[in-house]
């Protein structure tokens, strides 16, 4: 029997290329090592509701070294807004690491809609497309499996051994986590 409890929230880092994909509506599903009982016991990672607040490469806007407009008010954001990577790399800012990002700084919220466990092998090349996968992501990778054992690996490198997962489906939400709880 499965004890209920109130949905938590949960920071969770996200790389620019992953982040695009939520933002284009391509990445549905995350998978993460499971470090704890999978589901059905009373101890586990995520559940149904809970809230993944994406923490990404950042940084904050000085509007006295960035901002040249003569007319006041400008279009620039105010000073100390986040800018984020994913969305206006110009290449030559300073950016601030993921891991360091604040809570009250992130942009998207993920409520999850699903939580299961798998063996990360046994991913299917549907559920790969959920993950983010782009069409024609190269010349040489045209598999969604594939294309996703090559991403596991750049980040986690335990392809072979195909650890136990969690497969978090979720819905996204344009907002700070903070303004939903």
């Amino acid at each position: 029997m499965m004890i209920a409890r109130d949905p938590k929230s949960i920071p969770m880092i996200f790389n620019q290329e992953m982040v695009r994909a939520i933002l284009d509506g391509r990445k549905t599903v995350t998978r993460r090592h499971c470090r704890t009982a999978p589901a059905g016991s009373r101890n586990v990672d995520y559940q149904v509701g809970d809230l993944i607040y994406v923490r990404e490469t950042f940084r904050l806007f000085d509007a006295s070294v960035e901002c040249g407009c003569s007319e006041s008010p400008c279009g620039c954001p105010l000073t100390g807004a986040p800018i984020y990577k994913a969305s206006h790399d110009d290449g030559e800012s300073k950016w601030t690491p993921s891991i360091h990002m604040p809570r009250n700084k992130s942009r998207l919220t993920l409520r999850i809609t699903k939580a299961y466990t798998e063996n990360v092998g046994d991913i299917t090349d549907e559920a790969a497309q959920k993950e983010g996968y782009l069409p024609n992501y190269s010349a040489t990778q045209t598999k969604p499996k594939v294309w996703f054992k090559t991403l596991w690996n750049d980040i986690y490198g335990d392809w072979d051994a195909s650890p136990l997962v969690w497969c978090l489906e979720f819905e996204v939400i344009n907002k700070n986590v903070d303004a939903l709880v």
